[in-house]
Protein backbone atom coordinates (compact mmCIF):
# COMPACT_ATOMS: atom_id res chain seq x y z
CA UNK A 1 0.00 0.00 0.00
CA UNK A 2 2.99 2.05 0.83
CA UNK A 3 5.14 1.84 -2.47
CA UNK A 4 1.57 2.26 -4.45
CA UNK A 5 0.44 5.79 -2.55
CA UNK A 6 4.57 6.66 -2.82
CA UNK A 7 4.26 5.73 -6.43
CA UNK A 8 0.83 7.65 -7.08
CA UNK A 9 2.42 11.04 -5.16
CA UNK A 10 5.84 10.99 -7.39
CA UNK A 11 3.15 10.48 -10.45
CA UNK A 12 1.27 13.30 -9.32
CA UNK A 13 4.31 15.83 -8.40
CA UNK A 14 6.17 14.97 -12.10
CA UNK A 15 2.69 15.84 -13.30
CA UNK A 16 2.72 19.18 -11.74
CA UNK A 17 6.62 19.94 -12.77
CA UNK A 18 5.63 19.24 -16.22
CA UNK A 19 2.76 21.94 -16.58
CA UNK A 20 5.12 24.39 -14.60
CA UNK A 21 5.93 27.66 -16.61
CA UNK A 22 9.10 28.46 -17.57
CA UNK A 23 9.22 31.47 -15.00
CA UNK A 24 8.69 28.84 -12.23
CA UNK A 25 4.69 29.87 -11.59
CA UNK A 26 1.64 27.41 -12.03
CA UNK A 27 -1.38 28.71 -14.03
CA UNK A 28 -4.91 27.73 -13.31
CA UNK A 29 -7.67 28.92 -13.97
CA UNK A 30 -9.69 31.04 -10.99
CA UNK A 31 -13.15 30.46 -11.78
CA UNK A 32 -15.97 32.04 -10.42
CA UNK A 33 -19.38 33.15 -11.37
CA UNK A 34 -20.53 34.04 -14.76
CA UNK A 35 -20.72 38.08 -14.19
CA UNK A 36 -17.41 38.34 -15.36
CA UNK A 37 -18.18 37.12 -18.75
CA UNK A 38 -20.93 38.71 -19.33
CA UNK A 39 -19.57 42.09 -18.14
CA UNK A 40 -16.84 41.91 -20.41
CA UNK A 41 -19.05 41.21 -23.01
CA UNK A 42 -21.12 44.47 -22.14
CA UNK A 43 -17.77 46.54 -21.98
CA UNK A 44 -16.25 45.64 -25.18
CA UNK A 45 -20.01 45.87 -27.05
CA UNK A 46 -20.16 49.66 -25.04
CA UNK A 47 -16.60 50.40 -26.56
CA UNK A 48 -17.55 49.46 -30.11
CA UNK A 49 -15.31 46.17 -29.50
CA UNK A 50 -18.60 44.09 -30.95
CA UNK A 51 -15.77 42.28 -33.57
CA UNK A 52 -13.03 41.36 -31.01
CA UNK A 53 -12.80 38.12 -31.07
CA UNK A 54 -13.57 37.19 -27.15
CA UNK A 55 -16.92 38.63 -27.70
CA UNK A 56 -18.27 35.62 -29.62
CA UNK A 57 -15.63 33.18 -27.22
CA UNK A 58 -17.63 34.74 -23.95
CA UNK A 59 -20.91 34.47 -25.54
CA UNK A 60 -20.55 31.29 -26.79
CA UNK A 61 -19.64 30.00 -22.96
CA UNK A 62 -22.39 31.94 -21.81
CA UNK A 63 -24.99 30.05 -23.98
CA UNK A 64 -23.38 26.60 -23.00
CA UNK A 65 -23.86 27.49 -19.30
CA UNK A 66 -28.19 28.55 -19.95
CA UNK A 67 -29.99 25.48 -18.43
CA UNK A 68 -33.30 24.05 -20.29
CA UNK A 69 -35.51 26.62 -18.86
CA UNK A 70 -33.67 29.07 -19.95
CA UNK A 71 -31.60 30.59 -16.70
CA UNK A 72 -28.43 30.79 -15.61
CA UNK A 73 -27.18 29.53 -12.22
CA UNK A 74 -24.67 30.77 -9.43
CA UNK A 75 -24.11 27.54 -7.96
CA UNK A 76 -24.08 24.13 -9.66
CA UNK A 77 -26.72 22.89 -6.87
CA UNK A 78 -29.10 25.61 -7.26
CA UNK A 79 -32.93 24.10 -8.11
CA UNK A 80 -33.72 27.03 -9.61
CA UNK A 81 -32.21 29.70 -11.88
CA UNK A 82 -30.41 32.97 -10.46
CA UNK A 83 -32.14 35.87 -10.93
CA UNK A 84 -28.87 38.42 -10.85
CA UNK A 85 -26.90 35.68 -13.06
CA UNK A 86 -30.14 35.12 -15.62
CA UNK A 87 -30.48 39.62 -15.66
CA UNK A 88 -26.46 39.24 -16.99
CA UNK A 89 -26.41 37.14 -18.80
CA UNK A 90 -29.41 37.94 -20.80
CA UNK A 91 -27.99 41.64 -21.11
CA UNK A 92 -25.13 40.73 -22.49
CA UNK A 93 -26.71 38.53 -24.64
CA UNK A 94 -29.06 41.38 -26.31
CA UNK A 95 -26.07 43.85 -26.53
CA UNK A 96 -23.93 40.75 -28.57
CA UNK A 97 -27.00 41.10 -30.92
CA UNK A 98 -28.52 37.89 -30.20
CA UNK A 99 -32.43 38.93 -30.97
CA UNK A 100 -35.14 39.77 -28.46
CA UNK A 101 -37.29 36.89 -29.86
CA UNK A 102 -34.75 34.54 -29.91
CA UNK A 103 -36.32 31.53 -28.04
CA UNK A 104 -33.41 31.58 -25.76
CA UNK A 105 -33.64 35.23 -24.75
CA UNK A 106 -37.24 34.96 -24.67
CA UNK A 107 -37.62 32.21 -21.82
CA UNK A 108 -34.88 34.32 -19.52
CA UNK A 109 -36.76 37.22 -20.12
CA UNK A 110 -40.27 35.22 -18.72
CA UNK A 111 -37.75 34.19 -15.68
CA UNK A 112 -37.00 37.30 -14.64
CA UNK A 113 -40.04 39.10 -14.61
CA UNK A 114 -41.76 35.68 -12.99
CA UNK A 115 -38.76 36.58 -10.26
CA UNK A 116 -39.91 39.97 -9.56
CA UNK A 117 -37.92 41.88 -12.06
CA UNK A 118 -34.43 44.08 -12.35
CA UNK A 119 -34.82 45.17 -9.50
CA UNK A 120 -34.51 42.29 -7.45
CA UNK A 121 -31.15 41.92 -8.46
CA UNK A 122 -27.83 41.82 -6.70
CA UNK A 123 -26.09 45.15 -5.71
CA UNK A 124 -23.17 44.86 -8.22
CA UNK A 125 -26.13 43.79 -10.93
CA UNK A 126 -28.07 46.81 -10.65
CA UNK A 127 -25.19 49.25 -10.83
CA UNK A 128 -24.27 48.09 -14.51
CA UNK A 129 -28.08 48.34 -15.11
CA UNK A 130 -27.74 51.91 -14.16
CA UNK A 131 -24.67 52.00 -16.14
CA UNK A 132 -26.81 51.45 -19.24
CA UNK A 133 -29.54 53.44 -18.21
CA UNK A 134 -32.09 50.56 -17.23
CA UNK A 135 -32.86 51.61 -13.75
CA UNK A 136 -32.45 54.90 -11.97
CA UNK A 137 -29.44 55.57 -9.63
CA UNK A 138 -31.11 56.65 -7.31
CA UNK A 139 -33.17 53.46 -7.00
CA UNK A 140 -29.63 51.62 -6.13
CA UNK A 141 -27.70 53.77 -4.46
CA UNK A 142 -28.77 56.27 -2.06
CA UNK A 143 -25.30 57.58 -0.65
CA UNK A 144 -24.29 60.69 -2.00
CA UNK A 145 -20.12 60.54 -2.84
CA UNK A 146 -19.53 63.22 -0.12
CA UNK A 147 -19.17 59.70 2.06
CA UNK A 148 -16.06 59.31 1.00
CA UNK A 149 -14.25 62.54 2.46
CA UNK A 150 -15.87 61.25 6.12
CA UNK A 151 -12.61 62.10 8.53
CA UNK A 152 -11.85 58.51 10.02
CA UNK A 153 -12.67 59.85 13.46
CA UNK A 154 -16.29 58.97 12.47
CA UNK A 155 -18.39 55.97 13.20
CA UNK A 156 -18.29 54.75 9.52
CA UNK A 157 -16.12 56.02 6.89
CA UNK A 158 -14.59 54.88 3.29
CA UNK A 159 -11.34 53.80 5.16
CA UNK A 160 -13.30 51.71 7.14
CA UNK A 161 -14.19 49.26 3.95
CA UNK A 162 -11.74 46.29 2.89
CA UNK A 163 -9.70 47.56 0.04
CA UNK A 164 -11.66 45.64 -2.11
CA UNK A 165 -14.56 47.06 -1.09
CA UNK A 166 -12.93 50.65 -1.56
CA UNK A 167 -12.36 49.52 -5.24
CA UNK A 168 -15.34 49.01 -6.22
CA UNK A 169 -16.78 52.24 -3.69
CA UNK A 170 -14.77 54.62 -5.14
CA UNK A 171 -15.77 54.10 -9.13
CA UNK A 172 -19.90 53.61 -8.58
CA UNK A 173 -19.90 56.48 -5.80
CA UNK A 174 -18.14 58.57 -8.83
CA UNK A 175 -20.77 57.01 -11.24
CA UNK A 176 -23.67 58.09 -9.04
CA UNK A 177 -22.84 61.76 -8.63
CA UNK A 178 -22.14 61.79 -12.27
CA UNK A 179 -25.88 60.55 -13.08
CA UNK A 180 -24.20 58.71 -15.52
CA UNK A 181 -25.46 56.51 -18.56
CA UNK A 182 -23.78 55.11 -20.76
CA UNK A 183 -25.32 55.18 -24.82
CA UNK A 184 -26.21 51.40 -24.96
CA UNK A 185 -28.60 50.85 -28.21
CA UNK A 186 -31.84 50.52 -26.77
CA UNK A 187 -31.51 47.80 -24.42
CA UNK A 188 -32.28 50.75 -21.25
CA UNK A 189 -35.92 50.88 -22.67
CA UNK A 190 -35.87 46.83 -22.80
CA UNK A 191 -34.46 46.72 -18.72
CA UNK A 192 -36.99 49.50 -17.87
CA UNK A 193 -39.81 46.95 -19.18
CA UNK A 194 -38.51 44.11 -16.50
CA UNK A 195 -38.58 46.86 -13.65
CA UNK A 196 -41.38 47.01 -11.72
CA UNK A 197 -42.21 50.34 -10.31
CA UNK A 198 -42.30 50.51 -6.24
CA UNK A 199 -40.39 47.34 -5.86
CA UNK A 200 -38.27 47.04 -3.26
CA UNK A 201 -34.98 46.98 -5.13
CA UNK A 202 -32.28 47.05 -1.75
CA UNK A 203 -32.61 44.50 0.75
CA UNK A 204 -33.60 45.74 4.13
CA UNK A 205 -30.75 45.28 5.92
CA UNK A 206 -28.31 47.23 3.57
CA UNK A 207 -31.02 49.57 2.92
CA UNK A 208 -30.78 50.82 6.65
CA UNK A 209 -27.06 50.81 6.66
CA UNK A 210 -26.98 53.08 3.54
CA UNK A 211 -30.08 55.84 4.73
CA UNK A 212 -28.07 56.00 7.85
CA UNK A 213 -24.86 57.07 6.16
CA UNK A 214 -27.11 59.42 4.01
CA UNK A 215 -28.79 60.54 7.32
CA UNK A 216 -25.41 61.14 9.07
CA UNK A 217 -24.39 63.48 5.95
CA UNK A 218 -27.44 65.20 5.89
CA UNK A 219 -27.39 66.10 9.39
CA UNK A 220 -24.27 67.98 8.47
CA UNK A 221 -26.52 71.21 7.22
CA UNK A 222 -26.01 71.78 3.34
CA UNK A 223 -23.26 70.48 1.69
CA UNK A 224 -21.73 73.00 -0.39
CA UNK A 225 -20.66 72.03 -4.35
CA UNK A 226 -17.33 72.05 -3.71
CA UNK A 227 -17.08 69.89 -1.29
CA UNK A 228 -18.88 67.29 -4.14
CA UNK A 229 -16.14 68.62 -6.62
CA UNK A 230 -13.41 67.31 -4.28
CA UNK A 231 -14.65 64.03 -3.28
CA UNK A 232 -15.45 63.35 -7.00
CA UNK A 233 -11.39 64.32 -6.94
CA UNK A 234 -10.45 62.40 -4.25
CA UNK A 235 -12.45 59.17 -5.96
CA UNK A 236 -10.86 59.79 -9.35
CA UNK A 237 -7.36 59.99 -8.27
CA UNK A 238 -7.96 57.00 -5.42
CA UNK A 239 -8.63 55.00 -8.73
CA UNK A 240 -5.47 56.28 -11.11
CA UNK A 241 -3.10 55.80 -8.26
CA UNK A 242 -4.05 52.29 -7.93
CA UNK A 243 -3.66 51.31 -11.45
CA UNK A 244 -1.19 48.76 -11.83
CA UNK A 245 1.53 48.00 -14.69
CA UNK A 246 -0.75 46.48 -16.82
CA UNK A 247 -3.46 48.79 -16.55
CA UNK A 248 -5.95 47.07 -14.45
CA UNK A 249 -7.40 48.67 -11.51
CA UNK A 250 -6.18 46.99 -8.40
CA UNK A 251 -6.13 43.81 -11.00
CA UNK A 252 -9.61 43.06 -10.19
CA UNK A 253 -11.57 42.51 -13.34
CA UNK A 254 -15.47 44.07 -11.60
CA UNK A 255 -13.42 46.92 -10.20
CA UNK A 256 -11.90 47.91 -13.59
CA UNK A 257 -15.33 47.43 -15.24
CA UNK A 258 -16.67 50.18 -13.29
CA UNK A 259 -13.54 52.38 -13.37
CA UNK A 260 -13.49 52.37 -17.16
CA UNK A 261 -17.40 53.62 -17.09
CA UNK A 262 -15.90 56.05 -14.06
CA UNK A 263 -13.75 57.87 -16.21
CA UNK A 264 -15.51 58.16 -19.24
CA UNK A 265 -18.24 60.02 -16.64
CA UNK A 266 -15.61 62.71 -16.13
CA UNK A 267 -14.69 62.88 -19.75
CA UNK A 268 -12.92 60.38 -20.67
CA UNK A 269 -12.81 59.23 -24.45
CA UNK A 270 -13.51 55.10 -24.98
CA UNK A 271 -9.96 55.37 -27.55
CA UNK A 272 -8.26 57.14 -24.15
CA UNK A 273 -4.42 54.79 -24.32
CA UNK A 274 -5.69 54.55 -20.36
CA UNK A 275 -8.64 53.03 -21.20
CA UNK A 276 -7.49 50.80 -23.89
CA UNK A 277 -4.59 49.26 -21.77
CA UNK A 278 -7.11 48.38 -18.81
CA UNK A 279 -9.52 46.54 -21.49
CA UNK A 280 -5.87 44.76 -23.00
CA UNK A 281 -5.04 44.07 -19.12
CA UNK A 282 -8.85 42.65 -18.60
CA UNK A 283 -8.23 40.14 -21.58
CA UNK A 284 -5.34 39.46 -20.74
CA UNK A 285 -7.26 37.33 -17.99
CA UNK A 286 -9.60 35.08 -19.53
CA UNK A 287 -8.38 31.76 -19.96
CA UNK A 288 -9.82 28.68 -21.77
CA UNK A 289 -11.67 26.20 -19.43
CA UNK A 290 -13.61 22.95 -20.20
CA UNK A 291 -16.79 24.84 -21.01
CA UNK A 292 -15.33 27.28 -22.69
CA UNK A 293 -13.19 30.94 -22.54
CA UNK A 294 -14.21 32.39 -18.65
CA UNK A 295 -13.14 36.42 -17.73
CA UNK A 296 -11.09 35.50 -14.53
CA UNK A 297 -12.01 38.18 -12.05
CA UNK A 298 -8.70 37.65 -10.36
CA UNK A 299 -5.39 35.20 -11.93
CA UNK A 300 -4.79 33.02 -9.10
CA UNK A 301 -0.83 32.57 -10.25
CA UNK A 302 0.59 33.61 -6.62
CA UNK A 303 -1.77 31.49 -4.38
CA UNK A 304 -1.28 28.76 -6.84
CA UNK A 305 2.17 28.83 -7.44
CA UNK A 306 3.22 29.00 -3.40
CA UNK A 307 0.65 26.24 -2.50
CA UNK A 308 1.55 23.75 -5.34
CA UNK A 309 5.48 24.99 -4.39
CA UNK A 310 4.49 23.50 -0.58
CA UNK A 311 3.14 20.44 -1.47
CA UNK A 312 5.49 19.27 -3.89
CA UNK A 313 8.44 20.02 -1.13
CA UNK A 314 5.62 18.41 1.23
CA UNK A 315 6.12 15.10 -1.12
CA UNK A 316 9.62 14.86 -0.78
CA UNK A 317 11.07 17.34 -3.51
CA UNK A 318 14.29 19.58 -1.78
CA UNK A 319 14.73 23.21 -2.08
CA UNK A 320 17.33 22.45 -4.26
CA UNK A 321 15.65 21.02 -6.81
CA UNK A 322 14.96 22.77 -10.31
CA UNK A 323 11.09 23.05 -10.00
CA UNK A 324 11.36 24.41 -6.21
CA UNK A 325 14.27 26.79 -7.07
CA UNK A 326 12.19 28.25 -9.86
CA UNK A 327 9.22 28.25 -7.96
CA UNK A 328 10.83 30.49 -5.21
CA UNK A 329 12.59 32.46 -7.52
CA UNK A 330 9.11 33.66 -9.22
CA UNK A 331 7.42 34.08 -5.47
CA UNK A 332 10.81 36.05 -4.47
CA UNK A 333 10.20 38.27 -7.50
CA UNK A 334 6.76 38.96 -6.94
CA UNK A 335 7.33 40.01 -3.06
CA UNK A 336 5.69 43.69 -2.98
CA UNK A 337 7.91 46.44 -1.29
CA UNK A 338 5.06 49.00 -1.96
CA UNK A 339 3.19 50.93 0.51
CA UNK A 340 -0.48 50.17 -0.12
CA UNK A 341 -3.51 51.58 1.71
CA UNK A 342 -3.17 48.89 4.90
CA UNK A 343 0.29 51.13 5.82
CA UNK A 344 -2.35 53.45 7.34
CA UNK A 345 -2.90 51.50 9.92
CA UNK A 346 -0.37 49.32 10.28
CA UNK A 347 3.30 49.32 11.48
CA UNK A 348 4.36 46.88 9.41
CA UNK A 349 7.13 47.41 6.67
CA UNK A 350 5.81 46.07 3.28
CA UNK A 351 6.94 42.69 2.37
CA UNK A 352 3.81 40.31 1.96
CA UNK A 353 1.96 38.90 -1.16
CA UNK A 354 -1.03 39.30 -3.14
CA UNK A 355 -3.20 36.78 -4.67
CA UNK A 356 -1.64 37.39 -8.02
CA UNK A 357 1.36 38.56 -9.93
CA UNK A 358 0.01 41.59 -11.21
CA UNK A 359 -1.30 42.86 -7.95
CA UNK A 360 1.57 45.22 -6.44
CA UNK A 361 0.57 46.60 -3.65
CA UNK A 362 -2.36 45.02 -2.03
CA UNK A 363 -0.54 41.99 -0.23
CA UNK A 364 -2.96 39.89 2.11
CA UNK A 365 -2.28 37.22 5.32
CA UNK A 366 -3.72 33.92 3.47
CA UNK A 367 -1.31 34.54 0.08
CA UNK A 368 1.54 35.65 2.47
CA UNK A 369 1.30 32.89 4.64
CA UNK A 370 1.11 30.39 1.79
CA UNK A 371 4.57 32.44 0.37
CA UNK A 372 5.78 32.03 3.42
CA UNK A 373 5.76 28.46 3.74
CA UNK A 374 6.76 27.81 0.41
CA UNK A 375 10.04 29.82 1.14
CA UNK A 376 10.34 28.20 4.53
CA UNK A 377 13.01 25.20 3.21
CA UNK A 378 15.23 27.28 0.66
CA UNK A 379 15.60 30.09 3.47
CA UNK A 380 16.97 27.83 5.90
CA UNK A 381 19.14 26.26 3.58
CA UNK A 382 20.16 30.26 1.78
CA UNK A 383 21.15 33.06 3.64
CA UNK A 384 20.19 34.97 1.11
CA UNK A 385 16.63 34.38 1.36
CA UNK A 386 16.00 35.51 4.32
CA UNK A 387 15.58 38.71 4.26
CA UNK A 388 13.21 38.12 2.15
CA UNK A 389 11.20 35.32 4.83
CA UNK A 390 11.75 38.00 7.16
CA UNK A 391 10.37 41.10 5.85
CA UNK A 392 7.21 38.36 4.68
CA UNK A 393 6.71 37.62 8.38
CA UNK A 394 6.14 41.35 9.25
CA UNK A 395 10.06 41.32 11.39
CA UNK A 396 10.86 44.48 9.70
CA UNK A 397 8.93 46.65 11.23
CA UNK A 398 10.87 49.70 12.87
CA UNK A 399 9.73 53.22 11.28
CA UNK A 400 7.82 51.75 9.17
CA UNK A 401 4.74 54.03 9.93
CA UNK A 402 6.85 56.74 9.60
CA UNK A 403 8.33 55.56 5.93
CA UNK A 404 4.35 55.56 5.14
CA UNK A 405 3.56 59.03 6.25
CA UNK A 406 6.32 60.27 4.25
CA UNK A 407 5.89 58.20 1.30
CA UNK A 408 2.20 59.85 1.31
CA UNK A 409 3.59 63.46 1.64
Amino acid sequence: MKKRMRSKVDQMAEQLEQRQNPDGSWTFCFENSLMTDAFMIILLCSLRQREDQWVDKLVERLLCLQTREGTWKLFKDEEAGNLSSTIEAYVALRMSGIKEHDERIARAKRFIQDKGGVGKAHSLTRFMLAILGGVKWKRVLPVPIEFVLIPPSSPVGFWDFSSYARAHMAPILLLKSRGYTHESEGIAGEIKTMYREGEEGIPGGERHFLNNISSALGSMGGLPSSLKERAEQFTRDYMLERIEPDGTYMKYFSSSFFMIYALLSVGYRKDDPLIQRCVEGLKAMILKTERGYHQQNSPSSIWDTALLSYALQSSGRSAADGSIRRSVQFLQKHQQFRYGDWGMESPVAPGGWGFTAGNTIHPDVDDTSAALRALTSAAAERPDMRDSWAAGSGLFSRDAKFRWRMACL
